[in-house]
């Protein structure tokens, strides 16, 4: 439960800075107990936090008889590479991409917990919408339903008891606990913590945790290509691809 943010050394601004964003199911230190690496990042919590630890003897056990936890550290430790080492341009450009000028106001309407399932279909429908946010009372964002989540639905009403309200609502089929990042954040920061939780869009909250936009990675790449396309670091238009006879 909670989110922790990753922070790592800045050699260029001689600060820390946040990297990516982790929530609940994620681990982090998986490199030393893989390859025996140095530690090169922090965590911080932004909410009460339950964390497990694992020292190496236990992980080498569990591991060794559990093919599903092997294989996903694995692919956590080819996730979490530095990819900026090979794409140097691509994180200037987005070192210098503020979150303010690729994020969007969020489409369609917001959810509430008790919503039924009609009102959330009908917005996808009229909205062509990825996915919505669910916020609480205070308007602060508990949940998000996206359109694979919709198919939830007959699922969680088969699970009704009789006597139960047997109306589907948002809080049966919604991602609860979902991540998020702050407007405060960097865009490579939104960048990272897309990758590594295979996320297209991620909302973003103000200092009170209230929902402000959200950014797309297709309007984040947008801005990098163009911005490299004029710096002429990369080519991507077709008089580039076929020469001129």
């Amino acid at each position: 439960m909670g989110d922790v943010e990753v922070l790592a050394y800045n050699q260029e601004t001689g600060t820390e800075e946040v990297v990516a964003v982790l929530g609940p199911g994620d681990f982090f230190g998986e490199a030393a107990l893989v390859t025996s690496r140095s530690r090169n990042a922090s965590v911080r919590a932004r909410s009460n936090v339950l964390v497990v630890t694992m020292g190496r003897s236990l992980f080498t056990e569990m591991s060794a008889n559990l093919g599903p936890l092997r294989d996903a550290i694995a692919k956590a430790v080819r996730r979490r590479r530095n990819v900026w080492k090979d794409l140097p341009d691509v994180r200037k450009v987005l070192d210098t991409l503020s979150l303010e000028d690729v994020m969007e106001p969020v489409p369609g309407e917001v959810l509430r917990t008790d919503y039924f399932l009609d009102g959330i279909l009908e917005l996808f429908c009229q909205h062509r919408l990825d996915f919505c946010c669910v916020l609480d009372a205070s308007d602060k964002v508990v949940g998000v339903v996206t359109r694979s989540d919709l198919l939830r639905t007959i699922e969680a009403a088969s699970t009704f008891e009789v006597g139960q309200d047997d109306v589907v609502r948002v809080h049966h089929i919604m991602g609860h606990e979902p991540i998020v990042i702050k407007r405060g954040e960097g865009t490579a920061c939104a960048v990272n913590t897309m990758r590594e939780h295979g996320l297209k869009n991620l909302p973003v909250v103000d200092e009170n945790d209230h929902l402000v936009g959200c950014v797309r990675i297709e309007t984040i790449l947008s801005h990098v290509v163009t911005e490299l396309s004029r710096r002429r670091a990369i080519r991507v238009t077709q008089e580039h691809i076929r020469p001129t006879v």
